[in-house]
């Protein structure tokens, strides 16, 4: 079965302009993304690949400018063509990013940028920074969580685990789609897939998630969230039950990426770059997106860090069925994780194709170069 294209890039040119003159950046790029795939965009410093990325989430700097091309995300156009009349009465044309973008950006497409150290908030708890895109995004998404499990049928959740008990997955898993709300069925999917714990472990979580239990004022603040926005003492304890939430499914996300949960009330300046690096990928897919963008996401790391780091990326690939563009100017990094491999030369595509005909059948000299760069050891 063919596989749904999510990203679509056509002809796209992007310039830079300064009081004097203006420069091509991008020049005609075409790209494609499709469902639970991993591509990578490859070229030296300065070859146009984080431009590019940049221009993909409708983040470009105020210098720069879409001259031409077209962005199609999930069906819909990302760059508007419009033409306006000058003061003399002549037309113009104008290429305007839709606004739409804004509403994807970060639920359906989302960007884990270089140096994560300097995007991270020193101030404020890691854990904060993983769901904070959830309270601007999706706040009703935490609030409905408290609420399924408030509202969940005990007697289902120890039928499931019973059925987990059996080993009849299949059975479990269709049990599981009809019994469950989406908000529900989210948190025991995040305890199931967890490969840090026991089966054991698992059912007591998953049991547990039904003696939850507010209180009577807890139960009116949720039930009646507008009356408590403006009361002060009744929308203090809304935004502790929201905060805290954040933080319960901050913690399911880096348990899903078999990382400590213990981290979520930690600073930045507390982790190593690795864990750090991971953070910023745990925000990314907070929301469940279809696509992250990684922008050179082991610039700064050792070696065995990078690995960890694609081993992690390729688990929550599987996990949250993404699909991946991997940004880098190392192609020995791409060549176990990526299914295609884009080459980008002074702003154009100079070569796109699976992975192992672009490392071992390339014609093109720039594409050669950057392969024999590749030191060997």
């Amino acid at each position: 079965m063919e596989k749904k294209e999510l990203l679509t890039v056509k002809g796209l040119e992007v310039v830079f302009e300064s009081r004097f003159n203006q420069i091509d950046v991008l020049k005609g790029v075409d790209f494609s993304l499709k469902e639970n795939e991993t591509v990578g965009l490859v070229g030296v410093n300065g070859s146009g690949k984080s431009t590019f990325a940049l221009s993909l989430m409708g983040l470009l700097p105020r210098n720069a400018k879409i001259v031409n091309g077209s962005i199609n995300i999930n069906g819909s156009d990302m760059i508007i063509n419009e033409f306006e009349k000058d003061s003399y009465n002549r037309k113009r044309h104008r290429i305007l990013v839709n606004e739409g973008i804004e509403k994807l950006r970060g639920r359906f497409i989302t960007m884990v940028t270089q140096e994560a150290a300097s995007y991270l908030d020193p101030l404020l708890t890691v854990g904060y920074q993983i769901f904070e895109s959830v309270l601007f995004h999706n706040k009703e998404r935490l609030i409905k969580r408290i609420d399924s499990r408030e509202k969940v049928d005990k007697g289902a959740l120890l039928n499931y685990v019973k059925l987990l008990n059996s080993k009849d997955y299949k059975i479990a898993d269709k049990f599981l789609d009809g019994n469950f709300d989406e908000y529900i069925r989210e948190q025991i999917l995040n305890i199931t897939r967890r490969d840090d714990l026991t089966d054991e472990d698992k059912k007591n979580l998953i049991l547990a998630l039904g003696r939850a239990k507010l209180s009577s004022v807890q139960r009116f603040v949720l039930s009646h969230k507008g009356v408590a926005s403006r009361i002060p003492g009744l929308r203090y304890i809304l935004n502790q039950l929201i905060l805290e939430e954040g933080y319960q499914l901050a913690g399911e996300i880096l348990g899903l990426m078999g990382l400590d949960p213990t981290i979520l009330h930690m600073f930045p300046n507390q982790l190593s770059g690795g864990m750090l690096q991971a953070v910023l990928i745990a925000s990314a897919i907070v929301n469940n997106p279809r696509i992250i963008i990684m922008d050179e996401p082991a610039s700064s790391l050792d070696p065995i860090a990078q690995y960890k780091l694609f081993n992690l990326l390729s688990k929550i690939k599987a996990t949250f069925n993404l699909s991946l563009i991997l940004v880098a100017h190392d192609i020995s990094l791409l060549t176990r994780f990526a299914d295609r491999i884009a080459v980008i030369e002074d702003g154009a595509i100079v070569e796109v194709g699976d992975t192992s005909s672009v490392i071992n059948n390339s014609s093109n000299e720039y594409t050669k170069r950057l392969i024999k760069s590749v030191i060997n050891i």
